[in-house]
């Protein structure tokens, strides 16, 4: 997208990930050379994006084996890769000193902070 936009062309990775839309974008493009440049970065995030999608096959066939993650997936908003970080995560609770610093970790506990004597304020912990 940045080599594209160096060309004043501007794009979603929806318009080049679908390759009928990409014979479109290379006939904007001003220079024979970079169009083949462009075509090999193609080939290179083709083979990235296929790599991530055997991954997120493989770590779905995973978590449907085991029950915890089947539960994690069951609520609302928590899909297969949360599910499955959540479980390495709890599945080994002694590496943190308190639920407190599990919770933290993970990035779901909420912190308190203030200042002098104003209101309190919530957010979620990092």
């Amino acid at each position: 997208m940045a080599r594209l936009r160096r060309h004043d062309i501007f794009v979603k990775e929806v318009e080049f990930s679908n390759e009928e839309k990409r014979d479109d974008l290379l006939a904007q493009l001003p220079d024979r050379l970079l169009c083949k440049d462009i075509s090999l970065l193609w080939r290179s995030y083709d083979a990235n994006a296929s790599q991530a999608d055997d991954l997120r096959a493989d770590l779905r066939y995973r978590g449907r084996r085991i029950d915890v993650v089947k539960r994690f997936e069951a609520v609302p908003g928590i899909g297969p890769i949360r599910a499955a970080t959540f479980y390495v995560y709890v599945d080994t609770p002694w590496r943190f000193r308190s639920k407190s610093a599990l919770y933290r970790y993970a990035g779901i506990s909420l912190e308190r902070r203030h200042s002098g004597t104003g209101p309190t304020q919530w957010r979620v912990g990092e």
